[in-house]
């Protein structure tokens, strides 16, 4: 948020003035009157400090398609992955199983890992095919996707 102090305290400075005038033409005490001017001047320098240390974020495009985001905003540039969230509660992808997954730290390494090898492991654990049908589809050969799946069950054997 943009606040100029000095255009700010001007206009609050010439508002008391006026109120000063109008208070002490309406019977009130001086003491009074500077016991409200302090506390609108507390209030003024809260919000003063407020607009220092928030910024507005206004209506945003993002282009989903693109992943372009239509802002002259350098916060939002900057933390966009932070304001945004997507659901995958209701995940019902391919390898949605790992949602079901208990271990927080196995789920995360399986979200990590590169997708031939989440690949490899559906088709072997839940699709049930065969070492030859697997090397077939991943154009490799059999002893090279043994191989794939003794290094995917020693990095698994870690979390358990």
């Amino acid at each position: 948020m943009k606040f100029n102090y000095e255009t700010e305290k001007r206009k609050f400075e010439k508002k008391w003035g006026q109120l000063r005038k109008e208070y002490a033409a309406a019977g009130m005490e001086q003491q009074t009157i500077q016991i409200m001017y302090e506390y609108d001047w507390e209030d003024f320098k809260k919000e003063r400090i407020y607009c220092i240390h928030n910024q507005n974020m206004p209506e945003q495009v993002f282009d989903y398609e693109t992943g372009i985001i239509e802002s002259n905003n350098p916060l939002l540039a900057k933390f966009f992955q932070s304001f945004s969230v997507q659901d995958t509660y209701c995940d019902s992808s391919r390898y949605g199983w790992i949602e079901d997954i208990d271990n927080e730290k196995l789920a995360a390494y399986l979200h990590s890992i590169p997708q031939e090898r989440l690949e490899i492991i559906t088709q072997y654990v839940f699709d049930e095919k065969t070492q030859e049908e697997i090397a077939a589809e991943l154009g490799i050969s059999r002893s090279s996707l043994a191989d794939r799946i003794s290094r995917i069950k020693k990095n698994l054997k870690k979390f358990i």
